[in-house]
């Protein structure tokens, strides 16, 4: 990944987080071309790959394993610029938003949201 990339995953990373989202980068072991970012968000699951710009290469399998993510139901993209990255990040909360009462915070016992004061 060279420095556009580099900096292009950092300000990812970052929009994500600020709206809650869960990201990795999942570099599966003997398995080049996974996507650079995987992010989770109320039990749900995308895949952002970046790119420096619209004319960078694709490594072979990168291509592969998004087009299999794309027919498991994922939502996956490609990204080279950072309004592609809110496009994906609003159409991940959009298509995936989902309530998440009833989960636990470590500070609450293991109670869950009971949705009432103590």
């Amino acid at each position: 990944m060279d420095r556009l990339e580099k900096a292009l995953e950092r300000k990812a990373v970052q929009l994500a987080k600020r709206r809650g989202i869960i990201v990795r980068k999942l570099g599966l072991l003997g398995s080049g071309g996974w996507p650079d970012l995987t992010m989770f968000k109320n039990g749900k699951v995308a895949f952002l790959e970046l790119k420096r710009n619209e004319s960078a290469r694709f490594q072979p399998l990168q291509k592969y394993y998004l087009t299999l993510l794309e027919s498991q139901g994922f939502l996956t993209r490609v990204a080279w610029d950072n309004e592609q990255i809110e496009e994906f990040l609003n159409e991940f909360e959009k298509v995936y938003s989902a309530s998440v009462s009833g989960v636990s915070d470590p500070g609450d016992g293991g109670e869950g949201d009971s949705g009432s004061a103590p």
